[in-house]
């Protein structure tokens, strides 16, 4: 009971405990929407004076929109006189220019005239010329002809004389030789005469010659004044268009300037009544497209850029002009000549990848015939070697057939000396008549031990040296295999090296050279964009600014 009563007591103290934080959560409660509620009073008379302030706004916008609304009529009313005299300017300019079209029609026919008549002038002047040449040099002939025959004349004349004072003295006996020559005398009168009248004739030619040359250089005088007169009045003409033209594009630029503020009027009109709206979204949405393409073109080009930067190295590219690292949305036309900078040296690279292989090539190559050189030489080396063993063997077959013919005759000694062993035995008793006999048997048997002994020892020594030559052959012979199969080992190693390194630079070469193409092929894809978002950009601009008229 009394721990039903502890449990209760407690259940009361944490009610209590309970119900004071419910009042102290009720008054914070209270305080709050007492809060609450004078920020909604402040924010309510806000809200009043913001509709006061917009109901004066929309007033003044009221009085704003009838005074644009009478501008816009005034401007109408001078764009339309505006446009009659444009009409007006652009009907006196059509007929000016077709004025002008005709003169200039004239002109060039006037001077396709002057051309045809000039070359005419100018072929029968030639041929003039070549006819005058033609009779000064029938002149200067006659001439010479003439002088000749005046030589002629003075030495018949003086010949006649000669032959005057011979016949006074010879007398009547030569008339008839003298009267032959009155008659060549009259025949060369004759012919001085007729050589006369040619060259009188030949000279009034001339005269007349020059007569029709000083005609053409008059004809030819006029027609150039009547070509400067034509030039001038074109010259004219042409000032009078100028003039004409620089009218037009005064009235036009007026025209323009009141059109520019008719549309500002509207502009304001319309920005009033909020119907740009639509045109606004367009705008916002091609803008938010074009950010999104030329980032994505910036990114693509930031990647290329860095792309090259791995594979050339930072340090070792070059920079153009001492400029800083640039990023293509700070400065394009720097971050456009750093990447074509890079290519350019990209391709230096391979072609000095090129150069390089061919050099290693050529180097590897003048190795390879060196080694081959040498391997030759070891193989020379090693067919001496050869032969030397080869007459090793055959010394040494010889040694072992004079061995076993020794050892026959080692054999016969053994068994001569068995033989002699015996007789002495048998020969041997004490006293008997043939000791000298036995002391020259049994010296021949010590001489014959003692050559036996030699013999072996000989054989001996003959062993050891053929084994100490066969052991040293066996030494170089693995020696040499050691070094035959080391060069052999090597010169396949280099030829594999050789063979990987070639086909690692071919490798290389081709994913730098597809790695190139593809840079280029992306960076003009990149151009190609960058020009077809400046292409919308302006098409964005050009509506947007057409769109409020």
């Amino acid at each position: 009971m009394q721990e039903t009563i502890d449990k209760l007591g407690e259940q009361i103290y944490i009610l209590e405990d309970e119900n004071d934080r419910l009042k102290e959560e009720s008054d914070r409660l209270r305080e709050d929407e007492t809060a609450e509620r004078e920020r909604l009073e402040a924010l309510s008379n806000a809200l009043k004076e913001k509709v006061a302030d917009l109901k004066a706004q929309l007033q003044e916008a009221t009085d704003l929109y009838e005074a644009c609304k009478e501008e816009i009529h005034a401007h109408r009313s001078r764009q339309e006189e505006l446009a009659q005299h444009v009409d007006d300017l652009v009907e006196e300019l059509r007929h000016e220019r077709e004025a002008r079209e005709q003169a200039e029609t004239d002109l060039d026919a006037a001077d396709k005239e002057h051309d045809s008549e000039l070359r005419r002038e100018r072929r029968n002047l030639e041929g003039k010329e070549s006819a005058l040449q033609s009779a000064l040099s029938d002149l200067a002939r006659t001439q010479s002809l003439l002088t000749q025959r005046e030589s002629d004349l003075q030495a018949v004349q003086s010949a006649l004389q000669t032959i005057e004072a011979e016949s006074k003295r010879l007398g009547e006996t030569h008339t008839t030789a003298r009267f032959s020559l009155q008659l060549e005398v009259d025949r060369l009168k004759r012919d001085l005469e007729r050589t006369e009248s040619d060259l009188a004739r030949a000279r009034k030619e001339l005269d007349d010659r020059e007569s029709k040359g000083r005609d053409r250089d008059s004809v030819l005088d006029k027609l150039h004044a009547e070509n400067r007169d034509l030039a001038s009045q074109l010259a004219a003409q042409t000032q009078a268009r100028l003039n004409l033209s620089e009218k037009l594009d005064g009235v036009q630029g007026s025209l323009k300037s009141s059109e520019s503020d008719l549309a500002a009027a509207k502009a304001k009109v319309l920005e009033l009544e909020q119907r740009l709206s639509k045109d606004q979204r367009a705008l916002l949405n091609a803008e938010s497209q074009y950010r999104d393409q030329l980032t994505e073109r910036n990114t693509l080009l930031l990647t290329i850029y860095q792309y090259m930067d791995k594979i050339l190295g930072v340090d070792k590219t070059p920079k153009k002009g001492g400029q800083a690292e640039t990023k293509p949305f700070t400065n394009f036309s720097v971050f456009h000549d750093n990447l074509i900078t890079r290519l350019k040296q990209l391709s230096q690279i391979q072609l000095d990848f090129d150069k390089r292989c061919k050099e290693v090539e050529a180097r590897f190559t003048e190795k390879l015939v060196d080694m081959r050189k040498q391997l030759d030489n070891r193989w020379k080396q090693i067919d001496k070697f050869e032969a030397s063993v080869k007459t090793y063997a055959e010394t040494k077959a010889a040694w072992r057939r004079k061995f076993s013919a020794k050892e026959g005759e080692l054999e016969a000694i053994k068994a001569t000396n068995a033989e002699m062993t015996a007789q002495l035995a048998s020969i041997k008793r004490p006293g008997g008549p043939e000791t000298m006999e036995v002391r020259a048997l049994a010296a021949r048997a010590a001489n014959a031990e003692r050559r036996l002994n030699n013999m072996q020892n000989q054989l001996a020594a003959s062993e050891e040296k053929v084994a100490a030559m066969s052991q040293k052959s066996t030494v170089a012979d693995t020696k040499w295999d050691a070094r035959v199969k080391e060069y052999e080992n090597r010169l396949r190693s280099a030829e594999e090296k050789y063979k990987r390194e070639r086909q690692g630079g071919k490798e290389r070469a081709a994913e730098l050279e597809n790695s190139l193409k593809s840079l280029q092929r992306q960076l003009e894809l990149a151009q190609k964009r960058n020009q077809q978002l400046a292409d919308v950009v302006d098409t964005n601009k050009t509506s947007g600014s057409n769109s409020p008229r």
